[in-house]
């Protein structure tokens, strides 16, 4: 790595980074499944393709570096990394079409099944799906084909009629793309504004359905990186980073609003895991402060040799229940009869 340019260190790190959060997002998102005993829906499998779309993404981009220890569009490197790379763009176009679609439909999958109550919001949902389906339809075509032949996108990029303007077609992928991404991040706002919850835990709901907004930013950037007239491909390696975070960003995103009920869980088990701790050091405390234990007796059954007995003093208490019924049981301990109750005391002496 250390005979990387600047822009292949910068795209070969963010891919390693975002490759191990991702993973870690998506694994959580399946555990939070196995901790409900349910089984994954249709969301839970879209999201995993998204993520198997991504590592199939970041391995092309991990690859052309590893190989030519950099990623930047320049002939002055050599025609056979000039040609690679063009390559290299053609197919992460089309695999980064497949990844961002499925995360899109694996969200608004999710969205269906929580607010499918509410007729308005299902045709939003539906509508908004089905736009988006439109949007991978119609620009996978033209991926595939902005070229004629298709080897024209790495033979003949740079004459003229052979293929579409790169810059524009990029430029309306994206502006298209941040649009639905628009669209998505406000249905959930809507949906959640019309619950009946405390204002802190509406906006601490609505709060979580927003960072789905880093997706928009990182969108943004992306945009600014892919239209830098008067270059055809704008900032290439540049591009290629913002890619890469804004397909790992939205797969985080997809998942965090699904980690509820396993933030729920851990918040219950924390008041466990601290009466725990009091509990062990109050038994500590105990052992090392010498204790004496005494039962209350019955004053004619109790040993009469109490000096020679008081080192060590123990005897059995007598004790009984009173059932239901009236009657008495001198063994409760052994038998406790149903709807009885058992009635004890003792007190403790402790020597300082």
């Amino acid at each position: 790595m250390s005979t990387f340019n600047k822009s292949a260190k910068e795209n070969y790190s963010v891919c390693i980074l975002m490759i191990c959060l991702t993973a870690v997002a998506t694994l959580t998102r399946l555990f939070t499944k196995l901790l409900l005993h349910q089984k994954p829906s249709g969301a839970d499998w879209m999201c995993l393709l998204g993520l198997c779309f991504f590592f199939a993404y970041c391995s092309c981009v991990i690859y052309h570096i590893s190989r030519f220890h950099s990623i930047d569009l320049d002939l002055t490197l050599g025609q056979a990394q000039f040609l690679a790379a063009e390559k290299m763009a053609y197919i992460t176009e089309i695999i980064y079409t497949f990844g961002i679609t499925s995360v899109k439909i694996s969200l608004l999958w999710y969205y269906h099944i929580i607010f499918a109550v509410d007729r308005i919001l299902r045709w939003s949902i539906l509508a908004t799906g089905i736009a988006c389906l439109l949007w991978f339809l119609v620009f996978l075509f033209v991926i595939v084909f902005q070229c004629k032949p298709i080897d024209a996108v790495w033979t003949h990029f740079n004459v003229k009629g052979y293929c579409i303007q790169a810059s524009h077609f990029l430029l309306a992928y994206e502006l298209t793309n941040l649009f639905l991404d628009v669209a998505i991040l406000c249905i959930p706002i809507g949906a959640v504004s019309k619950l009946q919850l405390r204002l802190s835990k509406k906006l601490t709901v609505i709060g979580i359905f927003l960072l789905g907004a880093f997706v928009c930013v990182v969108s943004i950037l992306r945009l600014t990186a892919i239209w830098v007239p008067p270059y055809i491909r704008g900032d290439f390696s540049r591009t290629f980073l913002w890619s890469t975070m804004q397909l790992g960003i939205a797969i985080i995103c997809s998942c965090l609003p699904t980690y509820g009920p396993l933030i729920s869980s851990l918040s219950r088990s924390l008041p466990s895991i601290r009466s725990l701790f009091t509990s062990n050091k109050s038994q500590a405390t105990e052992s090392r402060t010498p204790m004496r234990r005494f039962n209350i007796v019955d004053r004619q059954s109790a040993p009469q040799t109490y000096p020679e007995a008081r080192d060590q003093f123990s005897s059995t208490a007598q004790c009984s229940a009173h059932t239901r019924d009236g009657s008495v049981s001198d063994n409760p301990i052994n038998l406790i009869p149903q709807g009885g109750i058992l009635l004890s005391r003792s007190f403790e002496v402790r020597t300082v």
